[in-house]
This record gives structure tokens, sequence and C-alpha cells, in this order.
């Protein structure tokens, strides 16, 4: 645990994503449009993508929660850099049920949902904890809702049974609703009044080609990513050259002046405390590596006085 300045946070490397949709618009298609990407085919209808080239775990019907947690811990996807979830609603019935076996519940009680909330939650964290990052794919429903004494139906995405259910992407980095606009199909994450959708990252929307080109959705997102973070990325860059070169400096460092001249250049860096704190540990583990011993009243390191006048 430590307390840090937010500008030394450094920037998120992978991202969670929900996209939905009427069926047929090409989610899946879409999603495969990210980074390197694996499917798990949970609904049976990656066959419909345009990318056919695209790999995809399939034969899933009498897959579990538990199997395909199995599966992503065993290597098997090592080689990806994002996996997408097709659908998502079938990932909620799959731990709605590994719920309801936990509790020896024929359904789910409302105190429940936490539960199914928590594992949905240790999903996600599982995939990103392999530094890869997950795509959700829905089908979309319409909700009635009142506002201000008007009926409304809102679309939402589809996850499965429950009406709990919806409280399970809020944690989600962005949320985005895939439509047909005039000529075009658009992936949307503004905020509109008649769909649910979240933009964490500000990423507008991504106006599909009428031919998807590879990276369509990777592209758009680390973009959006870039500015969100762009100065917290040019100080990061920054910061990493200076720690990197210094550490060079220091483990380079033959004696006690070159060493000397590491501290004063830690102090002079401008580096944030941690990382000056963690660089001159390291100078400490140089000096004892050089055999070097810290003079106080110089504030510096030197050969021990028996070195100096020749004793062994």
């Amino acid at each position: 645990m430590e307390i840090r300045k937010i500008k030394e946070i450094p920037p998120p490397q992978v991202f969670n994503l929900l996209i939905y949709g009427q069926p047929g618009i090409g989610k899946t298609s879409l999603a495969l449009t990210s980074k390197n990407a694996l499917v798990f085919d949970l609904d049976k209808g990656v066959h419909r993508s345009i990318f056919t080239d695209a790999d995809a775990v399939t034969d899933l019907q009498d897959a579990n929660i538990e199997d395909l947690s199995k599966l992503i811990t065993s290597g098997a996807i090592a080689q990806y850099d994002t996996v997408i979830i097709d659908t998502v609603g079938k990932l909620i019935d799959m731990i709605i049920t590994f719920v309801q076996k936990k509790f020896n519940r024929p359904t789910l009680r409302i105190q429940d949902w936490g539960a199914v909330k928590a594992e949905f939650i240790n999903f996600t964290r599982l995939v990103n904890s392999l530094g890869k990052s997950i795509i959700y794919v829905a089908h979309e429903q319409e909700v009635q809702t009142e506002v201000d004494g008007v009926t409304k139906m809102i679309k939402r995405p589809d996850l499965g049974a429950g009406s709990g259910g919806k409280n399970l992407i809020r944690d989600l980095d962005a949320i985005g609703y895939y439509s047909v606009v005039g000529k075009s199909r658009v992936l949307d994450f503004r905020s509109n009044e008649s769909f649910y959708s979240k933009d964490g990252y500000g990423i507008g929307t991504i106006t599909a080609a009428s031919k998807l080109e590879p990276l369509t959705v990777h592209n758009a997102i680390t973009e959006a990513m870039f500015h969100k973070f762009s100065d917290n990325y040019t100080e990061q860059i920054k910061i990493a050259d200076t720690v990197r070169s210094l550490e060079s400096e220091i483990n380079t460092a033959v004696d006690a002046i070159e060493l000397n001249m590491s501290i004063d250049a830690v102090n002079l860096s401008g580096l944030p405390d941690s990382n000056k704190k963690a660089l001159k540990a390291m100078i400490v583990a140089k000096s004892k590596e050089l055999g070097l011993v810290f003079d106080r009243s110089k504030n510096a390191f030197a050969r021990p006085i028996e070195d100096e006048v020749g004793v062994a």
C-alpha cells in the first residue's frame, strides 16, 4: 500500500469493454478488430463473423465458469492480447449456476447477487492479471422506464437471467451501443437517454467502415486512452528515461567518485520521491559491492581508511 501523486500512477495497460446491439449487426466482427483477439464462443455464433481466420474457443455448451478459468490460467491463451466473451449473458448464466450450486439454491435470492458480481469481477481481473484486455459482447434488450412521468423505452445490454444483471457491468471501463446510424454502423459510448452507455476514456464514437479494417477498435480505444492520459504518459516516459539512465550510471560505477556523482545526480533529478528512494537503495547496494563506507562528515562514500594507508 502506497500513497502516490496522481501523476505518478501509471496509465492502464489493458481495457475492459462491452459492446452490445441487435443480433446480426456485426458485434463479434467489430470486437475482433481489437488486438490479437481470441473469442470464447459461448453463444455459438462466431461462425457468422467476417473474420474467419480469427481464433475461437468452441464447443463450450457443457462448460462452466470453473472450466473457463482453468483454461485461461493454463497458458493456452498466452499468445493473445484480447479475450472476447461472446456473449456476456451466457457467461453470467454460468456464474449464476455456479453460485446456485455453491449455496445449494434452486433460484437466487437478492443477497446472492453480491456473490454473482464478485465472481464476475474476479473473472475480469483474472483475464487482466495476465496482461490481456477483455471485450464482452451482448445482445440488446429494451427496458421500459418512466422519466418525469413519461414512459420511455431504453436499450440495455442483455445480461442473461435475473434483474440483478445490470449491476454487474458498472465497473467496466466503457460500454458502447452498436447500431445503424444513417448508412453507417456506429459504436457509441456517449451518454444518451435512449440507450445505456459509459465512456471512461472519452472514446466518443467509433464509425465502422463498410469493410471493417483490422484493429479498428484497438486503434480507437488506445488513441482515446492516450489522449486522456497524454500528460501522464509524457511525464511517465520522462521519468522512465531518467530512471534508466541513473540505473545505468549506478550499475557501472567503479569507485567512490563515480558513486558520489550518482548521488548528486539522483538528488538533482527531479524524480518523484518513490523513484529516488529506489535509486538510493541501489546506490547503497553498489557501495557494498565496491567495498565503500559512508563518511557522514563529508556526506559521501569513500574507501575504508585501512585501504587508504594500504592496511589489509
